[in-house]
């Protein structure tokens, strides 16, 4: 039986890490889309004409010059982008946002059920150690 335990215990313990790693990574994702919806909204009409710099993807970067600053075009995943004005891609924005937020903390309520079921299993192992 202690075998066993130990075992469940190791794998709720990777289980945690893993959970851990994803938080983090929702976090840096919540973060880069509010920097993104900050930048969106520096973006005035009078802008065109501006020199900037577009991502092209892994830390490369073109110059380039605004020509419309009231449409942007944004992810919708797998390779599909929609064009919106402004103020409707920060609703979608916002949207991704509280849905990272969500799941964030579903994440944290799974871990803590995690870490409960991971103190029982530690209860039981030391009083497994205890009485033999």
């Amino acid at each position: 039986m202690p075998e066993e335990d130990l075992q469940k215990a190791q794998m709720l313990q990777k289980q945690l890490e893993q959970l851990e790693e994803y938080q983090e990574k929702l976090d840096d994702d919540i973060e880069k889309l509010e920097e993104a919806k900050e930048a969106l909204g520096d973006l005035k009409s009078g802008d065109e004409g501006s020199r900037m710099l577009a991502p092209l993807g892994s830390g490369v970067f073109v110059e380039a010059e605004l020509t419309d600053a009231s449409q942007v075009i944004t992810s919708l995943g797998a390779d599909i982008y929609e064009k919106h004005d402004t103020g409707e891609a920060k609703g979608v924005m916002d949207e991704r946002i509280e849905r990272m937020r969500e799941t964030r903390e579903e994440v944290g309520q799974t871990k803590r059920r995690l870490q409960q079921q991971m103190q029982g299993l530690q209860q039981q192992l030391m009083q497994e150690r205890d009485d033999a």
